[in-house]
């Protein structure tokens, strides 16, 4: 992961760093609705490029298929997502001169 979200089929927790899920510093959990149609059309395009024959049976029955799928999700960048997005709500421009320091710092916590 590059400090993002990471979308992982048929995820062991037994697999993932226990230490970071027990320090809060990990967060797990099923597609949120809006996450759904966005892991669709990855694995949609990811059929379309390699004619994968598992994308094809997931498409079959997406719905099913995204149940299967666990969110694996850092805090840290929830948190600074989180306040990037209140931000352009705001009408904040994350470019103009000290926005980002006011993302970070609400980021931080």
């Amino acid at each position: 992961m590059s400090g993002g979200t990471a979308y992982v089929l048929d995820l062991r927790e037994e697999a993932v760093n226990t230490a970071a899920l027990t320090t809060g510093e990990l967060g797990l959990g099923p597609l949120e609705d809006d996450e759904v149609s966005f892991v669709e059309t990855l694995v949609r395009r990811h059929h379309e490029e390699t004619g994968s024959p598992l994308a094809a049976e997931l498409l079959a029955d997406f719905p099913a298929a995204a149940r299967r799928f666990t969110r694996v999700l850092p805090t840290d960048f929830a948190r600074m997502r989180s306040a990037l997005d209140k931000a352009e709500s705001a009408g904040l421009d994350p470019a103009a001169p000290g926005v980002w320091d006011q993302i970070l710092e609400v980021a931080r916590g």
